[in-house]
């Protein structure tokens, strides 16, 4: 396959820079060698997967709505991530999904079907919003609702844009380990000020959690820098 693309202009469906810190993170976990094979999960109009191939791996696409899809010379399959994938036992290195694990109904499924298809060793990076960080605990005590997951009532069922599940580093850990994948490391994009201004609490919440629920390292992750103070979380987890 060939990485010289035309010039062509594709909507980044994420914060602006999302894109190019996911492939950095990419290339620190899952370095670029010639023969890996990267599958992009909910591609949209194949930004990332531009991207992804000028940093030297080789890719396929899936996208609910693959006419969304623009980007030539890649293939995009038309994949429900709640569903099966159309893909083969142990056949790619390396799984990254760019804000899209938020929209999903069922984990489950998704999870299993992504540990199906990587080799062994080889590694599922996500980013999601970090409802964990002190912004989003202190919008969640006043408002209900964690950072970035705002009101259902405004969307229809059918809608496909509005994230649907609030999910935590810890419960992550616990919907891939039936599926012999382990978090191996996290990343975030930035440390927000919205968070920081909060810091003071930290070492009360890091007290009170241990107190709790005792000081596994685990648990520590919950309350650690990177979840307490980031705006996005990038999960790398790999297939043992």
């Amino acid at each position: 396959m060939s990485n010289d693309q035309p010039e062509i202009e594709l909507l980044e469906r994420a914060i602006p820079g999302t894109h190019a810190f996911a492939v950095r993170v990419c290339e620190k976990y899952l370095p670029p060698k010639n023969g890996i094979k990267l599958l992009d999960i909910g591609a949209g109009e194949g930004a990332l997967s531009k991207r992804l191939l000028e940093a030297g791996y080789e890719v396929e696409a899936c996208e609910l709505y693959t006419e969304q899809f623009k980007l030539p010379n890649v293939v995009c399959h038309e994949v429900d991530l709640n569903k099966p994938w159309p893909f083969n036992d142990n056949s790619v290195d390396g799984i990254i999904a760019v804000e899209v694990v938020e929209h999903i109904e069922d984990h489950l499924k998704m999870f299993e079907e992504a540990s199906r298809v990587l080799k062994k060793g080889g590694r599922f990076l996500f980013t999601t919003p970090n409802i964990s960080s002190l912004k989003s605990r202190i919008s969640f005590l006043m408002t209900g609702y964690f950072y970035s997951f705002g009101p259902l009532c405004k969307h229809n069922f059918t809608d496909n844009r509005p994230h649907v599940s609030p999910f935590s580093i810890d419960r992550y850990q616990w919907v891939f380990r039936p599926f012999g994948m382990k978090l191996i490391d996290i990343e975030t994009d930035k440390f927000q000020n919205s968070s920081k201004f909060w810091m003071w609490l930290a070492p009360l919440i890091r007290l009170l959690t241990k107190l709790k629920w005792g000081s596994s390292k685990f648990i520590k992750l919950q309350n650690s820098p990177k979840v307490l103070y980031g705006r996005k979380l990038v999960a790398i987890f790999e297939k043992e």
